[in-house]
Order: C-alpha cells, then structure tokens, then sequence
C-alpha cells in the first residue's frame, strides 16, 4: 500500500489544465462530461476561464453509455456470450456459476437440514441457534444491467432535470412512472442535445484495471486493457463513477442450503430476472429481500400472470414491507422467517419462524415457531442488492468504503457526554434518556452524506480522489447530477477545499443534527433502533405496525417529513455552493425554498399512498402505488401537471410503452 503524506492532502494545482480520469460512463460519468460542456459554453469569450477547466478522459467497459440503465437483454457489453457467466467471490478465490436453467449444482452429501424449527444451523453460545449474518458475495460480472420492462419507482419529477424538460423531449405530459427505456432515451437525449461530439472523450470497450496514486509525482497511474492491449496513463485527477450497482450482491447461505438440498427450480439475482419474467405465468415465485426491485419484480411477475409470489424479508425495513396492498392480493409477505430447507420433490422451499437482530444482522431461529412449507416455488429472484465495483482502485483509494473499519473517531466522539435528545412525538414510546450507542452507524447505503473520510465525494485523505455517488434525497439522477456540478467547480475553484478539520467538522455537525431527529437517529443508532422496538414489543401483543411505521397515522407522517427536510437541507447546501441552476434553498432565509418543499410533498405522498393504500371489492384486483391520482404532482421545470395513466398500471402492455404512457394530459 503508499503510504499518503500529508501533501497528499491538497488537491493538484497546475499551470496547465489538470487532466482527470473517470471511471464509468453511466449517470455519473454523463453527468460530468454534460456539466464540463454546459461550463465551457457559458465561458465562450473568456479564455482564462476556459484554461481552468480540466482535460478528461472517460474509460467505459461497455460498448455503449447508460450504465445499468440500459436492460440486460439490449445492452451490447464485451461479454456478448449467450449464457450469462458470473464470477461469485468465494473467499479468495473464484468460482464460476453459469446463470440459465442448466446451471450445475454444488456437489455435496446427499443430507439435507433438520427442517424443524429449532435445528441448529451454525455454532451458537446460547441453546437457541443463531443463524450467521448474511455473507453476501458480489460478483463481477460484466454488467448488472437493468431488465428490459422495469419501470422506476419514484415520481417522474424527480428525475427530470432544469436543461431538458420532459415536455420538450416528449412533446405532451407524462405519467408519474415511466419505463426504463423511456428514462434512459431521455437521458441521452438530453446530454447530447446540440452536442453531437458529446462521447468523443470516451473510450468505449476499455476497462479500468488498476488505479493507485503515485506520491512522489502526484499523479495517478491508471492501467486499461481494451482489444487493442493494455496501456498505461497518468491524471492529476481520478472520479470513480463506476455506479453503486456494480456486483451483484447474492447471500452466499441461502443460495448454498437450496443448492446443497437439490432445488430444481432456477435461482438467479434480480439483474437476471428479466430472462425469466416470461416463464412466471402460472407458477409460484419466491423474491428474497423487499426494496424497490423486490417491489418492482413482484408487480411484474403479477403482470404476467404469476399464480403466488412470496417476498422474504430479513429486516423488514425495504418498501415492500409497508406497502399496503398487492394486485389480486396475489403477493404474500413472509414476515419473521428464513430458508431452512427444500422438499423432496425438489421445488417445495420449507422455511421457519426467526427473530433478527439489527445489531448483528443476524437471524435467530425460535424454539418451537412455526415451520411452513412453500410449495411447487419455480423461481428464486434474490433481491439482495448491489455492491459498488471498487477493485480497480488501490486499497487506499477506497479505504472509507471497505469491509474494514475505516477511522472514525472523529466522528464517533463527536457527541457530548452529556448529549441528551430534544423531546419529541416518540419520546413518550422510549422515554426520555436512550444512551447512544458505543458506537453509531454510518452505512453509506442509508446515508451517503455521512461516509467517514468522505466529504462530499473527495477522499478526505486525498482530495484528488473523487466519488461520484447517489445521495439519499430519493432523486438518485438528481443526486448525481448535482455532484458532478460541485466536483466540477471543486476543480476550478469556485468552491474552495476544506482543511481536513474542517470537513471532519461539516460531518460533525451533521451528526450532531442528525441524532435530534427520530428518524434519522434510527438509522445513525442501534441503541434508538431498538427501544423503538422494544416499546412496540411491550404494546398490546398484536401484530399491527407501531404508530410511528404507519402512514395512517398523521405523526408518523410528520417524522417521516422532518427526515426528508434534513435530507434536502444538506442536500441544497451542495446545489448552493456548487451554483447548480435549479436551488432549493432560501438564501434570504436559510430555508428549503417552495420548489423544494413542493418537492418533499410529492416524495411522502406518493410514499404515503404506498404505505395506506385502502382498496375496495373492485380496486383490489388491480390497485398498485403507480395508480395513484397524480391531480397533486407537477413538473418543478415546467409546472406542468403529471398526465394519468392511460389504464391501470397492471393492465398496460410493456412491449407498446410510446403509445400507452405518453399520452395527451386529459381534458
């Protein structure tokens, strides 16, 4: 590993323009190059302006941009092999697991697990058997691409940006969802609008092999590989925009017991779906994890005819677990239980009553709870998520975002001995003195803004080292774009670099603002997390949903609005000093401005609608979040009202989306 010495802290200066790399040409990397040349053409006339802006070079392993929004089935990689190869990282080494109906099974003993509820699965210090934490291993295969008929989650506001408005590439209203590829024919639409040679910075079919930052001459040493060899080039600058979607993430145990116990059915991660979507009619699915393409994939497979489909979640904290109702109550959630076995013909999946322990993350199966068997399930969708690619980055590059705990200290003790947490409406449910934690959780999945050794996408140990990452605004595009704006002016000096104590004490401050809020202190505090949960265990013993996780209910609703302020609140500050052309903040005041705060009011209502769906004897055969009346959204460029759907959502055909999403705003 190179050891930084503290010079290392202060970002390269040169004469000349600096030259930077980036890594991806996704969201992110588009994002940069279109905010470079919205730059350069505002700087028409002035050539020392123009001298500051730096020279890039944008390395993309595919042979096409968009990232993991262009579908698996049209996305024309390197890897243009027929069956889809992944290698899952097994420890050291890696194993091959080819991803069709043929795939081979790990040879083992023929016995199976003790299907009964309290067989002990793994070494435990108690009697009760504590199954381990979830090992989930990330593969590296050439693209997690997006499957052809996904459609977002999210209000289409959200991700329509100042320069490119949705009327000016549709030419009439649009939905509140849209497909796909609806999203990524606008997005390439917009940063190629009067730019033709907009991709001539890009060097497609190229991967990025090794990055490392050579201290004695300050520059950083990229090696890519392409079909015409290997070469090797230095930068002043390096963004990392390869995506945070860049493995997927599969639970090594679960997928081990189905294989082990010789399930026949097809068992593939969620950005494989879409090869399988077509065989769901009739047949019984499982999807293991409950977030948005939990969500998504359910909806999906109910479309297209799926007799069941069971959702298994661990922690039960992603949406699925609150969304109040599913098309022909059609999808079941499986609450409080895990794999433990596979039937004897093969396709039956039996699984048991567990408990889960936020802390660990582990689950631990109930003495004598319930076992239940799944039956004739022909497909397992793991919904487990994504893993940000950082291989090719020298360790020390990407110290803040590994396995290893990274220094923190700082952030760790940022809280008073005598801190106590302002009154609030939860206050009567855990009382008035949680202790915090030993130690808090700042888990960049839930809450990019506080990565120790992050500050707003810099390295703080080497500000030449940028990340071009989501937020959590739940604007993930909108995120992006925003950051690429402040990197950019990061680099020519409008926006001056923080001393290392003073971007540790920006995240000070930030958690300090952060504990005072319920719902963001659940996420930062284990301690918190758990008197919540302790205060509804000792309620009145039913299975109902707390006051404070229910969107019936108006208090929950407030907490829910007061995150999502915090949220936009640091979020503005960065479009603030990064002179982004849509603001969300009242410099006279210091607060969220009305675009903003009409902004937050379309996110909870929409997810409001989610969590409190009511349905009728006639809306339950069709009713999903996307049929939610759109009279109260609007486009924040335009003003324009978001159109209807031409039908319900379940009933519109995927394969006809230009003529039955788009359509004329109805008189």
């Amino acid at each position: 590993l190179i050891i930084l010495s503290p010079i290392s802290r202060t970002m390269t200066t040169t004469s000349s323009p600096p030259t930077v790399a980036i890594i991806g040409c996704g969201p992110g990397g588009m994002s940069f190059l279109h905010a470079l040349a919205l730059r350069r053409k505002a700087l028409e006339g002035d050539e020392e302006g123009l001298a500051k802006l730096p020279i890039v070079t944008v390395y993309e392993r595919a042979s096409e941009a968009g990232g993991v929004w262009r579908s698996a089935t049209t996305s024309n990689t390197t890897n243009n092999s027929s069956t889809k190869t992944v290698f899952v990282a097994e420890g050291t080494d890696l194993v091959q697991v080819v991803s069709n109906d043929d795939k081979p099974k790990e040879q083992k003993d023929e016995a199976t697990l003790d299907t009964s509820a309290t067989s002990s699965l793994s070494s435990s210090r108690s009697s009760t058997p504590t199954l381990p934490a979830v090992d989930d291993q990330t593969s590296s295969s050439s693209a997690t691409n997006m499957y052809e008929a996904l459609w977002t989650n999210g209000p289409s506001p959200a991700i329509e940006f100042f320069d490119y408005s949705f009327q000016e590439h549709f030419q009439k209203p649009v939905p509140l969802f849209l497909p796909r590829r609806q999203v990524l024919d606008y997005l390439l639409a917009r940063y190629t609008k009067n730019n033709p040679s907009f991709f001539d910075d890009v060097q497609f079919n190229t991967t990025v092999e090794h990055v490392m930052y050579d201290e004695t001459i300050q520059k950083f040493k990229i090696t890519t590989t392409s079909s015409q060899g290997g070469t090797e080039a230095l930068f002043d600058k390096c963004i990392w925009a390869a995506g945070e979607n860049g493995g997927a993430k599969v639970p090594t145990p679960i997928r081990s017991l189905l294989r082990t116990n010789n399930y026949l059915g097809t068992d593939v991660h969620s950005c494989e779906a879409g090869r399988y979507l077509g065989t769901v009619r009739d047949q019984k699915i499982l999807i293991i994890g409950d977030s948005a393409s939990a969500e998504d994939l359910t909806l999906q497979a109910i479309k297209l005819g799926a007799k069941k489909v069971y959702i298994l979640p661990r922690s039960a904290e992603g949406v699925c677990s609150y969304t109040a109702s599913w098309p022909g109550r059609k999808a079941q959630v499986l609450w409080n239980q895990c794999i433990t076995g596979v039937s004897d013909d093969g396709y039956g999946i039996r699984t048991s009553t567990v408990t889960y322990d936020p802390l660990t993350e582990s689950q631990t199966l109930v003495e004598g709870g319930r076992t239940r068997e799944l039956k004739d399930v022909r497909l397992v969708i793991y919904c487990t998520g994504y893993q940000a690619n950082f291989r090719m980055l020298d360790p020390c590059l990407c110290q803040p975002f590994s396995e290893q705990q990274q220094d923190d200290d700082y952030l760790q003790t940022c809280l008073p001995k005598d801190w106590r947490m302002t009154e609030n409406s939860l206050t009567p449910e855990v009382g008035e003195n949680v202790e915090p934690a030993n130690e808090l959780e700042f888990d960049h999945d839930d809450f990019f803004y506080l990565v120790p050794g992050i500050y707003k996408g810099l390295l703080m140990e080497n500000p030449n080292m940028m990340f071009l990452c989501e937020g959590v605004t739940d604007m993930p595009l909108h995120d992006i774009d925003v950051h690429a704006w402040w990197l950019l002016a990061s680099m020519v000096g409008d926006v001056p670099i923080p001393s290392l104590e003073q971007m540790q004490n920006v995240q000070r401050d930030m958690v300090l603002r952060g504990m005072q809020i319920p719902f963001v202190r659940r996420l930062l505090d284990v301690n918190y997390y758990q008197a919540l949960l302790d205060a509804h265990s000792t309620g009145d013993g039913d299975d109902e949903d707390p006051w404070w996780d229910s969107f019936h209910n108006d208090n929950a609703v407030a907490l829910e609005q007061e995150a999502k302020q915090f949220v936009f609140d640091c979020h503005a500050q960065d479009m603030l000093e990064a002179k982004y052309p849509l603001q969300f903040l009242d410099t006279a005041t210091g607060t969220l401005n009305p675009t903003c705060q009409r902004l937050i009011q379309m996110l909870l209502e929409g997810d409001v609608f989610r969590g409190a769906m009511v349905t009728t004897k006639e809306t339950k055969k069709w009713l999903t979040f996307r049929d939610i009346d759109p009279t109260n959204f609007q486009s924040l460029v335009t003003g324009t009202p978001v159109a209807p759907l031409p039908g319900h959502w379940i009933d519109l055909p995927d394969n006809d989306t230009d003529n039955t999403v788009v359509v004329e705003q109805q008189q």
